[in-house]
């Protein structure tokens, strides 16, 4: 399965990086109604890291290679580091 880590490459390009993709037209409301669900749920799942979405420039887009490997079923959301320690706890045996 492959995952791109968009929200990272995003915080390294910005607003430009929205030059260099494919995105879906429509974003997350478009996402919403083609997956069946509400478009609150869709930011809410999008915020979470659950859906192929990033947030660029204050509003989330859909990068299509992820929109197209999240319908193939070999999505998988990218690896959080937020709030996890940054020294792992030593473990005892």
């Amino acid at each position: 399965m492959r995952s791109t880590d968009y929200g990272a490459q995003a915080q390294k390009e910005g607003p430009s990086m929205l030059r260099k993709m494919d995105v879906l037209e429509g974003g997350v409301r478009a996402m919403a109604h083609r997956l069946g669900i509400g478009e609150r749920q869709a930011y809410r799942e999008a915020k979470k890291g659950n859906l192929p979405a990033v947030k660029l420039g204050g509003r989330y887009v859909v990068p299509l290679d992820a929109w197209t490997l999240f319908l193939r079923g070999e999505w998988k959301p990218a690896e959080r580091t937020l709030g996890q320690p940054t020294h792992p706890s030593s473990e005892s045996s």
